[in-house]
C-alpha cells in the first residue's frame, strides 16, 4: 500500500512539474490601412484564458511551406501579435486568413488567429453593450 502511494505522489509531482506554468503577457495591435505609421492596441492582456489559448494556438500550429503572401489579404489592414512569455519577446503578424507569420523565426504557421481575435473583439463589444444597458 504505501508503495501505491509513493507511486501516485512521484506521478503528480512529475505531472505539476510539466505543467504550463508560464507568465504570458499577449498586446495585439492593429496597423489600419490608410493610416501611415499608426496603430490601435486592441488588447492588452485582459483576459488571462484568452491569451493562453492564443499563445497555445500559435504554439501548435505548423510551418506553412507552399504559403505564398499575396493571397487572402485583410482587408483593414494587418494585426501584430506580441507575446511575453517569462521574459522572452515573440512577435507575430496576422494579416492574411489561416496564416501567421513568425517575425523572430521567419516563417508562415498555419493558424486562423483572424477567428479567434474577431470573436474575442465580438465578445468584449456585446459585453460593453449590455453593461451600458444596465
Amino acid at each position: 500500500m504505501k508503495k501505491k502511494i509513493i507511486i501516485y505522489a512521484l506521478l503528480l509531482l512529475l505531472s505539476m512539474s510539466f505543467a504550463n506554468t508560464q507568465n504570458i503577457s499577449i498586446k495585439i495591435q492593429l496597423f489600419p490601412i490608410g493610416y501611415k505609421n499608426s496603430s490601435f492596441t486592441i488588447y492588452d492582456n485582459e483576459d488571462k484564458s484568452f491569451s493562453d489559448f492564443l499563445f497555445q494556438n500559435i504554439k501548435k500550429s505548423s510551418v506553412a511551406h507552399f504559403y505564398t503572401p499575396v493571397k487572402d489579404r485583410c482587408e483593414e489592414g494587418f494585426y501584430k501579435i506580441t507575446v511575453n512569455a517569462d521574459g522572452i519577446i515573440y512577435e507575430y503578424e496576422v494579416f492574411a486568413k489561416n496564416i501567421i507569420y513568425d517575425a523572430k523565426n521567419k516563417k508562415y504557421l498555419k493558424y486562423d488567429a483572424l477567428s479567434d481575435i474577431y470573436t474575442y473583439l465580438a465578445k468584449k463589444q456585446l459585453e460593453c453593450i449590455i453593461n451600458k444597458e444596465n
